[in-house]
């Protein structure tokens, strides 16, 4: 890594970081509160029974747009640790 990337790296990393905490140290109540609503989601997957629903539309959607790539023979990643040039 040269120079030219590492010191705006290390920058925008110390900032995020001591952004984080300064808004966590400020405004300790909201950021509790906004961490429990988004943990508290119940669009998880293993959250009630009907909420997966979303998931099985979003998935059967992709699935019928893109059929013909996905149906195709040879079209899909059989090299799961290393393709066979890199051995």
């Amino acid at each position: 890594m040269k120079t030219k990337t590492l010191v705006p790296f290390l920058a925008l990393s110390f900032g995020l970081t001591w952004g984080i905490a300064a808004l966590l140290i400020l405004f300790h109540d909201q950021v509790v509160a906004l961490y429990h609503f988004q943990m508290m989601n119940p669009a998880f997957p293993d959250a009630q029974p009907w909420d997966i629903l979303i998931f099985i539309i979003a998935a059967v959607v992709i699935v019928w747009l893109n059929r013909r790539k996905m149906f195709q023979r040879g079209e899909g990643i059989t090299d799961v640790l290393m393709p066979e040039e890199k051995r």
